[in-house]
C-alpha cells in the first residue's frame, strides 16, 4: 500500500471533503449539506441518502459513475448512522479526475474521509484495500476492536483467501495515512 495520498476539508463550503489517492488514481468526495429529503422517501426513519459520481471528461463513463455510486451507497446504508439524522437529506458527491486503477478501493476511503470530515456518525471504521493483482480490485473490512473483518471483495476476477490475508496486512499502513490526515481534526488515543 505503497503510493497513498489522504487529504481531508480539501474543498470549501461543503460538510465534509477529502482526496484519495492511490497508485495514479485520484478520488475526490464531498459531503454537501443535509437539507429536506424528497417528498416520496422510503423510509422516514433514516436519512434519505443520494450520491452522485462524475468521471473527468477523458475518460467519461455513465456505467463507472453508476457502479461508483451504487457501491457507495451500499456502504453509506451499511456504515453510517442515518437514524441520527432521520428527515434529512445526505448529498454526497464523488469526482474521479485521474482514473488509472482500483477506482472503487479510491472512492470508498475517500468516502470514509470526507463522511469523518462532515463529522457523520458512523457504526464501524471501514476501509478498501487493494492487493493490486487486478486493475479494479476493492477488499473491504470493517474495523472491529482491535481487528479486521472481512466484509465483501470486489474485483474482476477472483480474489483468493490469501490475497484477503494480505490485504488484511496492508490495513494497519492504510490506517496510519487516514488517521494521520485526520489528525487536526479529531484528538485520537490509543
Amino acid at each position: 500500500m505503497e503510493d497513498i495520498k489522504c487529504n481531508v476539508g480539501v474543498l470549501k463550503d461543503v460538510l465534509g471533503s477529502s482526496m484519495f489517492s492511490f497508485k495514479g488514481t485520484v478520488v475526490y468526495c464531498a459531503v454537501l449539506h443535509m437539507s429536506e429529503p424528497p417528498l416520496r422517501h422510503e423510509d422516514d426513519e433514516k436519512a434519505y441518502v443520494e450520491v452522485k459520481c462524475k468521471t473527468s471528461s477523458h475518460f467519461h463513463s455513465k456505467e463507472l459513475e453508476r457502479y461508483i455510486s451504487n457501491y457507495i451507497n451500499k456502504i453509506i446504508h451499511k456504515f453510517c448512522i442515518l437514524e441520527a439524522d432521520k428527515f434529512k437529506m445526505m448529498q454526497i458527491n464523488i469526482f474521479i479526475s485521474e482514473k488509472y486503477s482500483n477506482i472503487l478501493c479510491c472512492a470508498i476511503n475517500s468516502c470514509l474521509l470526507a463522511l469523518l470530515d462532515a463529522g457523520i456518525p458512523l457504526r464501524k471504521m471501514f476501509y478498501a484495500v487493494s492487493t493490486c493483482q487486478y486493475e479494479e480490485e476493492a477488499i473491504v473490512f470493517e474495523k472491529e476492536k482491535e481487528s479486521f473483518i472481512h466484509i465483501f471483495s470486489h474485483a474482476f476476477g477472483k480474489i483468493s483467501a490469501d490475497a484477503i490475508q494480505k490485504a488484511k496486512k496492508d490495513l494497519e499502513i492504510l490506517e496510519e495515512y487516514i488517521l494521520f490526515s485526520l489528525r487536526d481534526k479529531f484528538i485520537l488515543v490509543d
